[in-house]
């Protein structure tokens, strides 16, 4: 009773803990009026209320020089400081730090841990950078419900390491908050490293909000947003959020020209979004480790609020995502990303590594590098489906994509090649992939296929230009080339020489003289590559003679030479062979310096690794004593064909003594011996020039030419052999000249008369002859052609999807990197009708089906069969299905018993709540709560009707639990009392202060409940299970001076009866004290509390039989209880 009234006087003189506001008026670091005192005062203050911390005018700048701790339930607001705003920004007091920059103290303004319900607004914070060593003006950990910034009352920070820190708190919301841009809104401020807002292990997290006022805006920093489930002392991710919104922000300031430099990162969330934000020379978004769902809409990345050219460092990256939706069809979904900083081609607008259903919709992508990947899936972990062109007519698309796929169509961009930049429209593929539409004239685009929630990558061209190979004309020929450049999704190629002029259509050109040459790759009309320009230059060698010198030779000694000549213009070819010839063609050295020769002409012969074959010469090399042949006034006459009346005049002779000649064909027959050679037919002469001296002789060598002859060069014919099951080879392109009129004639082996023509076409297996004639001579040519051989080709990988859904969807896939790009495809059906000619057929109903491959010598072969099955639908088989009720509500439910057939396995199940919060992934659910669940079972087919859901309920069952029984409760006074059950149960019992309705007062599993007692209260206990519970039960209490029943005798024989003195009702008074007294007024028992009754012994001693006297003292309030005891044997 004291501690009662002593309580309510308590209240009565203190009253309850309300809200405060303390106002801040000093700008010091301590002391009396300063923020430092104001935050003291409200955690002084309590929690229950939410206390207020307003400025006065005076408290505009406030230097600090340690950590200011914050507390629970508290309002921060800035604005409260009488007149104007800082700038053009809604802070009025600004915070800073007179910490110096080198010293490693603590650089935080506001500090807290284990705080919640914390709001600050109005504020600027300054200088609080510490070198990239993490100094934050707003450090707090382990949070709940924290708000920095709103509508009207943003904040702003400038240079700081980290704006924000956030460690393991739940329920954020930053908004119109001011980073990095000075309160003009015009000038950047911060350090080169600093970041804005780091949280780790946060959840419930909403940076902006749901209208543009709560925006955030971003002006200067390395970093933005940080937010991931990663502990930064472990490095290991322990947490993962359930959502994390991203809404309504400015990353970058139109006018200023530096941003966020690298891209912000969320990770390790269930369920994120990111809405309506505007990147300017900022970097964009990465998302990794995002479970549940992600939405990216309605964000401009790299365009001003007006549609005007700006930049981004970076787009969107996504890492182990699912069920990413990016962009939308209603009107304000789509995203813009576009005018990226180039950090090399190929660069994707949305990267996706290892992920699932990713939908791309609607959305403007474009500039995004020089040859733009509009969107790259990796390692994706579902399949996603494909598209490709076919044809295009001048506005007129036709292409193939996976069955039933949704296409849309976008025209080209403002950069070199096609990307999506304005959405054109839509179509859908049919059961068989092909699809068809129409779109304006003269334009580029791009396209892509959704499926299920699964978006292709977009059609586009492709250019691979590392390993692209000039070869250099040559020897004045047409021989260069420029091969190597891989070009991919383009509808046209073009190349251009210096006149603007088309010479090639294909990536490869070949048969190239010198000039330059332009490349461009088109995709439609209208959307093209960057133009490729070489130039590519005659490198025939040339030979430098100004320095050369001459050995004479001695008479017909070997010891002459020719040194000091050089190769030049050489540039990428190198030298294959060099060879000096003499007049009889033959080999006397193969170096650039001739050495141990005879005397007379040689001619440099120089072949390079182009094939390109340059003679230079001929040299003289003199025979100093040796007899001298004067070849001035020498004249050839040429001979006709098949004629002997060709001859060699005007050779003059000279030397020692008489000059003989020895004139001698080819076959060194001794055809003359004059100076002069009439009479002889074509041919190469040598003559042999002696006199009387010792020297020897002089040889040189002269060519007759055939006149009026048949030339014939077959160095670049055209012989193809028969087919491996036709008759179709052939003998073309052999050049034949002849000053006179010449008549051809083919015969086989056969000695038919099979054609008249320079050329001879549909060739069997055999032997051929072409005789050639004209008036002088005639010739004949042989040729052998042969049977084709089929080319063996290497196992392919394939991929067989089976039929399913009851439609025919089966599709088989072949991968044909491993075979020739030239070689062609063919399938049939079981019927044998051909039914495709690509690596890929689609809409294949159950059946064999076969690969017909041909190589480049037009031999078809058969390759191999194919069989698609069809695969049963996934069916729920609930026949037997057991669905276990819950019991009172205590989560005792179970669902067992489901059968599923169809589909492939192994099957993957699902089990959702009425919140679509998956509860279990197993055949089987148990111990549940009482509700609706939904199973979804996926098979591992991949078939658009994969999964099979269906929805059950768990019933709840409930029972009548018998109201307990309760031992009456005697008090002598009010006070604390006891209320026990007789004979517990296991239950949850509860007390109440009412027979119906109302709260309990308290609640336990022992029904043993201790508790202040009054004359004004009743009291009634129930036993519940879950949530079933039995009748309450009324307690009967009663107040009497004589609270306890105190028996008179007992007999402490052993005999099982009577043997200890029990007293009803002690157990109300745990804090009894209890004496008995012998006759002589000696204590022989004497007991706090009552646990172990008297026994009739005293201190392990048996008392004697008598009578005996006792006081009981059962509480300050109560009076003391005396008698006397009969102790019995």
């Amino acid at each position: 009773m004291f501690r009662l009234l002593f309580l309510l006087l308590f209240l009565s003189t203190f009253g309850v803990v309300h809200a405060e506001i303390f106002t801040v008026s000093s700008q010091l670091d301590s002391g009396p009026g300063t923020l430092r005192e104001a935050l003291e005062k409200a955690g002084a203050n309590g929690s229950a209320e939410t206390d207020y911390i307003h400025f006065a005018a005076t408290a505009r700048l406030i230097s600090l020089k340690s950590p200011l701790i914050l507390s629970s339930h508290l309002v921060i607001d800035g604005t409260t400081l009488p007149g104007a705003a800082l700038g053009l920004s809604d802070a009025k007091v600004t915070i800073e730090t007179v910490i110096p920059y080198t010293d490693y103290t603590d650089r935080t303004a506001l500090k807290g841990t284990a705080i919640n319900h914390l709001e600050i607004y109005g504020l600027s914070f300054s200088n609080f950078s510490a070198g990239g060593r993490g100094a934050s003006p707003i450090y707090i950990a382990q949070c709940t419900n924290i708000t920095i910034g709103a509508v009207g009352k943003g904040n702003i920070f400038l240079t700081c390491d980290y704006d924000v820190y956030l460690f393991k708190c739940k329920t954020v919301k930053v908004s119109a908050n001011w980073f990095g841009i000075a309160a003009d809104k015009k000038t950047a401020v911060g350090p080169a490293f600093g970041g804005t807002l780091n949280f780790r292990l946060c959840d419930d997290i909403m940076v902006g909000g749901d209208t543009k006022e709560e925006g955030n805006l971003w002006g200067f920093r390395d970093y933005g947003v940080m937010i991931s489930g990663i502990n930064p002392t472990t490095q290991a991710v322990e947490a993962t959020g359930e959502k994390c919104i991203v809404k309504n922000n400015s990353f970058g300031v139109e006018s200023v020209s530096v941003g966020i430099g690298a891209r912000g990162y969320i990770q390790d969330f269930r369920n994120v979004e990111l809405i309506n934000n505007t990147f300017l020379g900022s970097g964009g978004f990465d998302f990794k480790n995002i479970y549940n769902s992600g939405k990216i809409q309605g964000n401009r990345m790299g365009i001003g609020s007006d549609g005007s050219k700006s930049y981004v460092y970076s787009t969107i990256d996504l890492e182990n995502c699912s069920n990413m939706i990016i962009g939308g069809k209603n009107p304000g979904e789509e995203n813009v990303m576009a005018n990226r900083v180039s950090f090399g081609p190929g660069t994707p607008g949305v990267s996706a590594n290892n992920c699932g259903d990713i939908l791309l919709q609607r959305n403007a992508i474009y500039c995004i590098s020089s040859m733009p990947i509009t969107y790259k899936s990796e390692k994706s972990k579902v399949e996603i489906p494909v598209i490709k062109i076919d044809e295009y007519d001048n506005g007129t698309l036709k292409g193939t994509a996976t069955p039933n796929a949704e296409i849309e169509v976008f025209s080209d961009g403002e950069c070199y090649q096609c990307d999506a930049k304005k959405y054109l429209g839509s179509t859908f593929a049919d059961a068989q992939g092909n699809w068809k539409m129409t779109i304006p004239p003269n334009v580029g685009f791009t396209a892509s296929a959704t499926l299920n929630n699964r978006t292709s990558e977009f059609l586009g061209m492709g250019l691979q230009m590392g390993n692209y190979i000039i070869k250099q004309p040559t020897c004045g020929q047409a021989n260069g080339s420029i091969t190597g450049i891989v070009v991919q999704g383009a509808t046209a190629i073009e190349w251009r020489n210096a006149e603007k002029k088309l010479v090639g259509t294909n990536a490869d050109l070949k048969g190239l003289l010198p000039g330059t040459y332009s490349f461009t790759a088109f995709l439609g009309t209208a959307c093209k590559t960057q133009t490729f320009t070489w130039e590519l230059k005659d490198i025939t060698p040339q030979l430098y003679t100004a320095l050369m010198k001459t050995q004479p030779a001695t008479c017909s000694l070997e010891n002459g030479g020719i040194s000091n000549v050089f190769l030049s213009n050489l540039e990428t070819a190198k030298t294959k062979s060099i060879s000096w010839l003499n007049d009889a063609d033959e080999v006397k050295g193969t170096a650039l310096a001739l050495q141990n020769v005879k005397g007379g002409n040689y001619r440099l012969k120089v072949v390079t690794t182009d094939d390109c074959t340059v003679v230079f010469g001929p040299f003289n090399i003199p025979a100093e004593g040796a007899p001298v042949a004067d070849l001035t006034k020498m004249l050839t006459e040429h001979a006709d064909c098949d004629r002997k009346n060709g001859s060699i005049t005007g050779l003059i002779g000279s030397g020692k003594g008489a000059i003989t000649f020895i004139w001698r064909n080819e076959k060194q027959d001794i055809v003359g011996a004059e100076a002069d050679l009439r009479g002889v037919p074509a041919g190469k002469y040598t003559v042999e020039v002696k006199d009387q001296g010792t020297c020897g002789s002089l040889f040189y060598s002269f060519i007759i030419e055939e006149k009026n002859g048949i030339t014939v060069d077959d160095s670049a014919y055209d012989l193809r052999n028969a087919g491996c099951t036709t008759n179709d080879g052939w003998i073309k392109n052999l050049k034949i000249s002849s000053s006179d009129r010449l008549t051809y004639k083919w015969t086989n082996d056969a000695g038919l008369d099979i054609g008249h023509q320079i050329d001879v076409v549909n060739l069997s297996p055999g032997k051929y002859k072409l005789t050639i004639a004209n008036t002088y001579c005639i010739k004949t040519l042989e040729y052998n052609i042969i049977r084709q051989s089929a080319k063996i080709f290497p196992e392919l990988t394939y991929k067989i999807t089976d039929a399913a859904c009851g439609e025919d969807s089966g599709m088989i896939t072949v991968q044909t990197s491993g075979i020739d790009a030239g070689t062609k495809l063919r399938w049939t059906d079981a019927t044998g009708a051909t039914i495709g000619h690509t690596n890929t057929i689609m809409g294949l109903k159950t059946g064999k089906y076969s690969l017909f491959l041909t190589d480049e010598k037009e031999c078809e072969q058969h390759f191999k069969d194919y069989t698609v099955l069809r695969i049963e639908p996934l069916v729920m088989d609930l026949a037997e299905v057991n669905n276990q009720a819950d019991h009172c509500a205590m989560g005792l439910g179970a669902i067992s018993n489901i059968m599923i057939k169809g589909g492939v396995a192994p099957y993957q199940y699902e089990w959702l709540n009425d919140r679509e919060e998956v509860v279990g992934r197993l055949p089987i659910l148990a111990n549940i709560p009482y509700g609706f669940y939904k199973l979804r079972v996926t098979d591992n087919s991949g078939s658009i009707c994969n999964f099979v859901e269906k929805g059950f309920v768990i019933e709840n069952i409930g029972e009548e639990i018998e109201a307990p029984a309760v031992a009456d409760v005697k008090l002598c006074s009010e006070g604390e009392g006891t209320i026990r059950v007789l004979n517990p149960v296991a239950g949850n019992y509860k007390l109440y202060q009412f027979e119906t309705g109302g709260q309990a007062l308290m609640e336990n599993n022992t029904g043993l409940f201790t508790l202040e007692m009054v004359k004004s209260k009743s009291y009634f206990l129930s036993l519940a299970n879950g949530n079933c519970e039995s009748k309450r039960t009324a307690v009967p209490v009663t107040f009497a001076e004589k609270a306890v029943d105190v028996p008179s005798s007992f007999s402490p024989n052993g005999d099982g009866a009577n043997d200890t003195w029990i007293i009803k009702n002690i157990e109300q008074y745990p804090q009894v004290i209890i004496k008995v007294f012998n006759r002589l007024g000696n204590v022989v028992f004497n007991s706090r509390g009552y646990g172990i009754p008297f026994d009739g012994q005293s201190n392990g001693k048996i008392l004697p039989v008598g009578v005996y006297y006792y006081t009981i003292h059962l509480a300050t309030n109560c009076k003391s209880i005396s008698g006397s005891l009969m102790l019995m044997r």
